[in-house]
């Protein structure tokens, strides 16, 4: 049962992220209704997944799940996204490549902010509680003070958006 349960949150969470598209698109060109109704759909899908993720237990303690959290992340940018780059570099996809490099980028900072949770979790102190920003261009996840220029992609800083 636990394959079956894995696949239907793939399933949801695929859709869930496909349907969210759906909706920007339907926005974008005025079909506010559509676009809602979409949305609706999304909701759905989240919920949908939730209760899978539930079934199967895999929700822990905060550090269990920062722990669990910085593993995923560590073996998005090693083995994942490492090998997708180079992958698309061998294929000549330079516009792959470009985006892959960028993502393995993101996912090591996300890796690096996570540990660092997870060692104030363990030390049991607070986690400083300061802005967090992404940038809209290639997800780049700052605490602190937003930068003049992404890291990653070089977005202007009116790219990144606080996380409320």
């Amino acid at each position: 049962m636990n394959k079956k349960l894995w696949n239907a949150i793939e399933v949801e969470t695929r859709n869930h992220l496909r349907y969210l598209a759906f909706a920007e698109k339907a926005d974008a060109e005025g079909e506010h209704q559509l676009a809602k109704l979409f949305h609706a759909i999304v909701e759905s899908e989240l919920i949908h997944a939730r209760a899978e993720l539930k079934l199967l237990g895999v929700v822990g303690s905060s550090t269990e799940n920062v722990r669990a959290a910085a593993a995923a992340e560590e073996q998005e940018f090693q083995d994942l996204y490492a090998i997708y780059l180079l992958d698309a570099r061998e294929e000549g996809n330079e516009r792959a490549a470009a985006m892959f490099g960028n993502i393995l980028k993101v996912e090591r900072g996300h890796h690096r902010i996570l540990v660092d949770a997870l060692a104030a979790l363990l030390s049991r102190q607070p986690l400083a509680n300061e802005q967090i920003h992404v940038c809209r261009t290639c997800g780049n996840t700052v605490i602190g003070k937003v930068p003049d220029v992404c890291g990653v992609c070089g977005s202007q800083a009116d790219a990144f958006h606080e996380i409320q």
